[in-house]
């Protein structure tokens, strides 16, 4: 027998019914040898054990959040005191809004939620499974409530409001009679190796030895190999993407001047969206220099013309955090415009961070990962810009008319332009994409007379219907239980 295994043998000899942990304690071997040796010993029928089920519940903040009332129960509580209906533009707490949809509390129509006859009154077995689960009351208390509760801890589970951490315990161990005679048989040292040592390699002990087969169905501990983060690698999903539909891409740097990031998009200088509740300026640099004047002169006579008011360098110079990938494209244009031929047509893309200021709810956040994208020729027009905006999203899986539609909208630098949004299964939309044809200001004062359809929406919503995740916020909790045991993305 194997060194190592009649170390174990005689461990669980002096330790009857001992567990993995205790025989670990008192032998000074490493709780992993311990475990894969018992493995081996229960094969030959040496030992026998019992495995138990060991959980243990790590709540999110999200979760700490809701232990004295869920926001649905919330939601139910504001509308029975408006009389039982609301307008839902009042409500802020999107999560409440469906979840209280989804347990049949609300009905919403004629942009109202109503309260229906089945609305939630006592106590919600949701915060009430959720507080057992966090009460600390000991190991038999959790084990009982989450076998007694399975679909509720499953919906909290999905929720993100807490993780069940579940091992298998192996407790009771003890020898057989197998066993007993095994001690007296091998004591001297001979038999099968379960486990490579030292001074079997040095000594050649393995020469007229042989080695134990691997038990396929042994209890082991979980192994969990480096894996990308979801975020980064859905990224290379949709990079590799627009490569195969043909396109180049292209990049652009985070801080970024107010001229690129809004003036030479036709952004006015007293647009909201370029005020501090929706852009981040910078202090330190504060501004930078546009070194492209011939460039800013067409700018500026494009503002003056277009919106009929005063246009001003100080404010164009305005170092901000990219609000929008958009920056990066039309820089791309810029550059390679003038160089185009009759004829010639140019696809290209950038993928990046962007920042707002904004507040953080299921589908936002202040800073997130956009993808842009442009084809700049000469008969190009806004069926192609469907058809581009539709292929790409069919390959990650999103059915046109079913999971996504498109809408007209309206955006500064672009005429006409389209929305697109995604409709999950709870009936609200959640926008994706803006896109649209240039303008044609922009697309002259760039140095060229070709149509330029342009598009850009966020990355981290696609990832609703990838992960099967009811918020954006989940993308980065960095919880390492749900990094390791994470859905694969789903296209």
């Amino acid at each position: 027998m194997d060194e190592m295994l009649l170390r174990v043998l005689k461990a669980i000899e002096g330790n009857p019914g001992s567990d993995a942990d205790g025989l670990a304690k008192s032998s000074s071997i490493d709780r992993g040898t311990i475990i894969s040796s018992i493995n081996a010993l229960e094969s030959d029928k040496y030992v026998h054990f019992r495995t138990e089920a060991e959980y243990s519940v790590e709540p999110s903040k999200e979760g700490l959040s809701y232990k004295d009332g869920f926001p649905e129960e919330e939601l139910v509580e504001k509308v029975k005191s408006h009389g039982g209906e609301i307008a839902i533009s009042s409500i802020k707490d999107q999560i409440g809004l469906i979840w209280a949809k989804k347990n049949g509390w609300i009905e919403i129509s004629e942009g109202k939620a109503r309260l229906k006859k089945e609305a939630h009154t006592g106590e919600y077995a949701q915060r009430k499974v959720f507080n057992a689960l966090i009460s600390g009351s000991g190991k038999a208390h959790l084990t009982n409530t989450i076998r007694s509760n399975p679909d509720v801890v499953k919906l909290l589970e999905s929720r993100k409001l807490l993780t069940i951490n579940r091992a298998e315990r192996i407790e009771d161990i003890s020898l057989t009679d197998a066993g007993k005679e095994a001690i007296s048989k091998w004591s001297g040292g001979s038999g099968e190796i379960a486990e490579l040592t030292r001074d079997i390699i040095t000594k050649r002990a393995w020469t007229d030895k042989k080695f134990r087969k691997y038990d396929i169905n042994a209890v082991v501990d979980g192994i969990y190999p480096a894996r990308a983060h979801p975020v980064m690698e859905f990224i290379d999903i949709v990079r590799n993407t627009w490569m195969r539909m043909g396109f180049t891409e292209v990049e652009g740097p985070i801080v970024e001047s107010a001229f690129w990031n809004f003036d030479a998009l036709f952004v006015p200088q007293d647009h909201p969206t370029r005020d501090m509740q929706d852009t981040f300026f910078l202090s330190n640099p504060e501004s930078i220099e546009i070194e492209d004047r011939e460039l800013m002169g067409r700018i500026s006579a494009m503002h003056r013309k277009g919106w009929q008011m005063q246009w001003k360098e100080k404010l164009a110079t305005q170092a901000v955090l990219k609000t929008q990938s958009t920056a990066a494209t039309i820089r791309h244009v810029r550059k390679i415009a003038s160089a185009l031929k009759e004829g010639e047509t140019a696809r290209f893309f950038s993928v990046g961070k962007t920042f707002r200021n904004e507040s953080i709810d299921y589908k936002h956040l202040a800073e997130f990962y956009q993808v842009d994208g442009m084809v700049i020729g000469d008969g190009v027009n806004l069926a192609n810009l469907i058809h581009v905006i539709s292929e790409f999203y069919a390959r990650l899986g999103f059915v046109m008319g079913k999971d996504i539609h498109i809408r007209p909208s309206y955006f500064p630098f672009v005429e006409p332009g389209m929305e697109v949004y995604y409709t999950p299964e709870d009936g609200s939309k959640i926008e994706l994409l803006g896109s649209g044809v240039i303008r044609k200001e922009i697309s002259k004062a760039m140095g060229t007379n070709k149509r330029i359809l342009a598009w850009g929406g966020g990355i981290d919503r696609l990832l609703l219907k990838g992960l099967k995740i009811e918020s954006i916020t989940e993308l980065y909790r960095n919880s390492m239980e749900w990094l390791r045991n994470r859905n694969e993305i789903e296209l």
